[in-house]
């Protein structure tokens, strides 16, 4: 009998079974391939290994075909993505950095133009020392530098410690702007109520053996406080800051002035007497 075409042979085996018949340009290439194994090729095509071997030939030829995509399925399906930098992260740097006791790695959060500025003035007196972040307070502090700090911010975060701190809220009100307000309890028993403002920036990275790499990260735009009361201080306590107890002296004073400004108007009680 007579050995029939590797091309019919499939043409018939898949059309009676219902499956789809294969491609001519696939067929094509069985043909070529098979043509020199003679009978052994016949017997690989029996039922369900019919089918299997078919399925394998398509997706090793797909590939010969196609070495480009044989590669890329070989990928994982989703690509690694560069971790993108966290400002939460960066506060929580700073809170530890604070709680330590050690000042001088808050450098690493202090924006470029602030230390800049810090540098020029020391270059215009003809010094060398060593930037410390004392020298950036004492300079924000005098009107030299770029304040950044208020005195809220001086008083419970440079000068010492918190003794905790609580998370009130936090909002990005940009894509590179990060605002987070934080409740604040010194040693003293001062309260009051921070708020840290972050900017996601370009710095420049050392690496090793070549040129500074340019990368995005949260530096410290400002840090500003405000009394945890919305209501003036009545009675003294040290959970009051300074700043709203001179408030509250203040507005003491103004009434007293007007209350004896309309004592001292012609027809009050107080004038006549």
């Amino acid at each position: 009998m007579a050995l029939r075409s590797t091309k019919a042979l499939c043409q018939e085996r898949f059309t009676h079974s219902g499956h789809r018949q294969a491609p001519r340009a696939v067929a094509r290439r069985t043909a070529h391939k098979s043509t020199s194994r003679g009978h052994a090729c016949c017997k690989a095509w029996d039922g369900d290994e019919a089918f299997a071997g078919w399925q394998n030939a398509l997706d090793g030829w797909a590939m010969a075909d196609h070495p480009q995509q044989q590669h890329v399925e070989q990928q994982p399906l989703q690509k690694r993505k560069k971790q993108q930098p966290d400002p939460v992260d960066a506060l929580r740097r700073v809170l530890e950095v604070v709680s330590s006791g050690q000042l001088d790695p808050l450098l690493e959060f202090c924006p470029d133009e602030v230390i800049d500025k810090l540098l020029a003035l020391r270059k215009e007196t003809g010094s060398t020392e060593q930037v410390h972040f004392e020298d950036i307070v004492r300079a924000s502090s005098d009107g030299e530098g770029t304040p950044f700090l208020d005195t809220y911010s001086l008083r419970n975060l440079v000068m010492a410690a918190p003794r905790s701190v609580q998370l009130l809220s936090a909002m990005h009100i940009s894509p590179e702007k990060y605002l987070q307000r934080c409740a604040i309890v010194a040693p003293s028993g001062e309260e009051c109520v921070l708020t840290f403002s972050a900017a996601l920036q370009e710095v420049q990275e050392c690496q090793y053996r070549g040129p500074p790499l340019l990368s995005k990260k949260w530096m410290l735009q400002g840090v500003t406080g405000e009394c945890n009361s919305d209501e003036l201080p009545s009675h003294p306590s040290p959970s009051f800051p300074p700043e709203a107890v001179v408030e509250a002296q203040l507005a003491a004073l103004r009434c007293a002035s007007c209350c004896c400004h309309r004592q001292q108007q012609p027809g009050s009680v107080a004038y006549s007497t």
